[in-house]
């Protein structure tokens, strides 16, 4: 096992963490986690992330049972607060009142007197930001938590803790981590996230980097979910969604030579495809038993060429999960387009105007194309950002040019392209002269 440096902090971190999400103190029965636990620290595993929302506290109340026989600096432990921990409508959020009752009852489960990381699992829009910062800063302070993070925040809401910390370094701590979900089915933090945290000191700490389990290969298209498996499971599969869609099993069945070219498993490669990403400080696994863990810790140190990573991006692009990101010119292939200009002739970035101009691509220098849709009775635009590298992001993204679901372009949305490309081409010759606007 390797180990990374979290963020700006003094915390070293296995490039693999143990994850409690759906599993430990509620999916999965105390025998079986125990030797999952068992397994991460014989595997050299010593990061265990938890939240007091997990199984309503009883995630958190396992591991201070499990861990009560190992020593407190043997292990990095991480605990989040913010969902509802009842239905009384008070057990929520993140205001001062709640940093401090969250932590005191987290660590009486814990059965500790700290953790290392104290994470706010959402934002909370109903409790002014200085009122929480403050308030963790607390935490810290009392030697409670040694450092704080957060999950799931937008890059505004990362961009306002950082300048609160940096205008009131005395009286507020700064974030040292980020956990967003990350996999090869799930790239949207590649877009503001992990830049906006790597400039500010902040490491990432992902969830999810097997996609709920579909990037092991354990589930085929067509078939019904191994008996054991989490997608079998009432209590756990039901939070899988889309990702056991037999279109997306079937582009994930055609990772398996590439595994077979690297001498991984699935889930092998999917592990050292989030870690290739330097800001990535360590990957949350969801073991359900002691072999998974095993065969998820052997990805650390695993290092995949470009030519993989290449094809990896080849094989998922049309398919990948994100919101908002597929990979334009793989989907235009596929579907017949004409495509005629490659990634070296967009020297410039490619936008098509539309409602929901975001700030950060309104900083873009680029080539404007409005698309209307034909119907008369829809008059909206879609907003498609191109990079050099064929990467597109989509904001608003409209049913009727694009598939919500599978995350394509509509048969509709192929003819808006190939009027769009007719029109690139005959401006191919002239696009890097063309003034472009702010």
């Amino acid at each position: 096992m390797r180990y990374r440096q979290l963020g700006d902090s003094d915390l070293q971190v296995s490039e693999i963490s143990l994850g409690s999400w759906l599993t430990y103190g509620g999916g999965v029965g105390d025998e079986a986690a125990r030797a999952c636990v068992d397994a991460a620290f014989e595997v050299g595993i010593t990061f265990i992330d938890t939240a007091n929302v997990y199984a309503l506290g009883g995630a958190e109340e396992f591991l201070g049972d499990v861990l009560q026989t190992r020593p407190r600096d043997s292990y990095v432990l991480a605990t989040k607060l913010y969902f509802p921990m009842d239905d009384t409508g008070n057990n929520q959020g993140l205001s001062r009142q709640q940093v401090e009752k969250q932590i005191d009852d987290s660590l009486r489960r814990l059965r500790t007197d700290h953790v290392d990381l104290y994470q706010c699992h959402r934002y909370d829009k109903s409790t002014p930001l200085e009122e929480t910062m403050e308030a963790l800063t607390d935490v810290v302070r009392q030697g409670k938590a040694r450092y704080i993070g957060f999950s799931e925040w937008s890059p505004a809401q990362i961009q306002a803790a950082v300048d609160l910390s940096a205008t009131r370094p005395d009286a507020v701590v700064p974030f040292v981590s980020s956990q967003p979900q990350y996999s090869m089915l799930w790239r949207r933090p590649e877009q503001e996230v992990i830049p906006l945290c790597a400039a500010n000191g902040i490491g990432q700490i992902v969830w999810s980097p097997l996609g709920q389990g579909v990037l092991t290969g354990k589930y085929r298209p067509g078939s019904s979910p191994p008996p054991d498996s989490r997608a079998a499971s009432e209590s756990m599969g039901q939070m899988m969604g889309n990702l056991r869609a037999d279109k997306v099993l079937v582009a994930v069945d055609g990772l398996r030579p590439l595994a077979r070219r690297a001498g991984v498993s699935m889930a092998q490669l999917a592990l050292a495809w989030v870690l290739r990403e330097p800001d990535v400080a360590s990957a949350i696994i969801g073991a359900t038993r002691p072999e998974q863990v095993d065969d998820n810790a052997a990805a650390s140190g695993v290092t995949l060429d470009a030519d993989l990573l290449a094809a990896i991006d080849d094989v998922l692009a049309p398919f990948s999960l994100v919101r908002g990101t597929f990979d334009v010119l793989t989907a235009l292939r596929r579907a017949g387009a004409p495509y005629c200009l490659t990634p070296k002739q967009l020297t410039r970035s490619l936008l098509l105007s539309g409602a929901g101009l975001n700030s950060r691509l309104n900083k873009l220098e680029s080539l404007r194309y409005i698309a209307r849709l034909p119907e008369p009775s829809d008059r909206r635009t879609v907003r498609i950002h191109l990079t050099a590298t064929g990467e597109a992001i989509i904001n608003d993204a409209i049913p009727v040019v694009f598939d919500a679901q599978w995350r394509r372009l509509t048969p509709l949305g192929e003819k808006l392209w190939h009027s769009l490309i007719e029109d690139l081409t005959r401006l191919a010759d002239s696009i890097d002269s063309l003034k472009t606007r702010p």
